[in-house]
């Protein structure tokens, strides 16, 4: 074969030549794909900075439980009433602002 049957075979469009309407459209729908991809991008950069949000809300509301003195005779009824281990039944009165009535209402209403 000579060179230039070889240069024939690899002929090389040029950059700026017109596009056909079909590669017109895939590159269309190649931009729409993309840009749906970004859009999906930024919503779950949302979705995470909500997350943090919430978990740091959570936290700061775990921060904020009860720190008066409870009596043990409510941590024993919570105990006994709604089948809780001691430090499990003082944590639920101390997220109940330390009330007996309102810990037991939260627990038959859970």
């Amino acid at each position: 074969m000579s060179s230039e049957s070889a240069k024939d075979d690899v002929e090389e469009k040029p950059k700026d030549a017109p596009k056909s309407k079909e590669a017109a459209k895939a590159a269309a729908a190649a931009s729409r794909i993309t840009d749906f991809y970004h859009e999906n991008e930024a919503d779950t950069r949302k979705a995470a900075a909500a997350v943090a949000s919430l978990s740091t809300a959570n936290i700061q509301q775990v921060e904020q439980l009860y720190e008066g003195d409870i009596p043990e005779a409510s941590i024993q009824c919570i105990m006994d009433e709604c089948d809780m281990a001691k430090d499990q039944a003082e944590k639920w009165l101390r997220r109940h602002g330390g009330d007996l009535s309102t810990g037991l209402r939260d627990f038959i209403h859970q």
